[in-house]
């Protein structure tokens, strides 16, 4: 090594070693820091779930509105509109209850096959409503960004003859099934 007062530089390690004795130097000789970076990347995987919603509109239907509906004869259509605000396709299930009257003697022969459904409402549903869930066969297509889907179920009854005056209830339950 020569020690006649010239700088001299010994290097014998790796170009790692190498970049950092040169940013050392700089840093001493400029006055600024600099430091040895290095970069990597990282990529990721997120798996979306399919997702259906259900939102409805008229959720209480009065059938024959104030006037009611006579024994022995049916209600006009009444229609729920269903709301798909997922992001994927939905098939419309419903079941219902049988009618319960205003005394339990008072319901006859006033069942959940009565009320009947169906996605049109210009004509009388024609499928009858059980008590277990059952395909309606009404399809929700997939919603769009910001554009739900929706599609309308609807829904009559018929009042047997012999059924005694009153209000009756039903509960009514749909589902969009994914």
């Amino acid at each position: 090594m020569n020690t006649s007062g010239k700088l001299a530089l010994s290097i014998s390690v790796s170009a790692a070693a190498v970049a950092i004795t040169i940013i050392s130097l700089l840093s001493g000789l400029f006055g600024v820091a600099y430091a040895a970076t290095s970069v990597g990347t990282v990529g990721g995987n997120v798996v979306v779930s399919a997702v259906c919603t259900i939102s409805l509109t008229n959720t209480i239907i009065a059938f024959g509105g104030s006037s009611g509906v006579a024994p022995g004869t049916a209600s006009s259509a009444n229609q729920v509109l269903d709301t798909n605000d997922g992001n994927t396709q939905a098939w419309v299930w419903a079941y219902g209850g049988n009618w319960i009257g205003p005394s339990p003697q008072d319901n006859g022969n006033f069942f959940v096959t009565n009320t009947l459904y169906g996605e049109f409402g210009s004509s009388t549903p024609a499928n009858a409503l059980t008590l277990t869930s059952a395909n309606t066969a009404i399809f929700l297509p997939a919603p769009s960004i910001n554009a739900p889907t929706s599609n309308g179920i609807y829904f009559s009854v018929n009042v047997p003859v012999g059924v005694a005056a009153g209000t009756f209830q039903q509960a009514i339950t749909i589902t969009n099934t994914c």
